[in-house]
């Protein structure tokens, strides 16, 4: 089953302002591992990104040149909205290292550098992914589900991430 979601990732490199006042960074989009979520139900589900899904070369390639978003937007990212959220963009080099992704992104509206500069520093990934019920066991830990097909939507400037602090 398909479905949308948000996770959070590590504090960005320390970034670089450039003489038009736009800013480039670099950081870690995600990684392979065990996240867990919330259902419909307000049941913990905790699901497993296996590293063969995380750094398939499709969904690398997914999140390359997407739109960076300040705080995730109440909807998935179109043409029709993109926009209206834009505040930046993901490199083309979107690269595995270790069990995290890795990638640049260039910062390009005044607001959204504000909060950089007021310590908003995290990133959250903004993905649809097939979804199956399968638990299983991953490094001594378990999971309930399994998610594959990994597709970016958006990253987003957060607070504070999901994927822990080494993204």
């Amino acid at each position: 089953m398909g479905v949308l979601r948000f996770d959070k990732a590590t504090p960005l490199s320390k970034p670089v302002r450039l003489p038009n006042g736009f800013v480039r960074a670099e950081g870690y989009l995600t990684r392979a591992g065990i996240f867990v979520y919330r259902d419909a139900q307000g049941n913990t589900v905790r699901e497993f990104r296996p590293p063969e899904e995380v750094f398939n070369p499709e969904s690398l390639a997914s999140f390359a040149l997407m739109p960076v978003t300040n705080d995730h937007p109440s909807e998935l990212l179109t043409a029709d909205n993109a926009k209206q959220y834009a505040v930046g963009s993901v490199s083309d080099a979107v690269v595995p290292e270790g069990d995290l992704v890795r990638a640049g992104l260039m910062i390009t509206d005044a607001a959204a550098i504000e909060a950089l500069d007021a310590g908003k520093s995290e990133l959250s990934c903004g993905y649809t992914a097939d979804v199956t019920i399968e638990p299983g066991v991953w490094r001594g830990q378990k999971y309930d589900a399994v998610q594959r097909n990994i597709r970016g939507n958006h990253v987003a400037l957060v607070d504070a991430g999901r994927a822990g602090p080494a993204c």
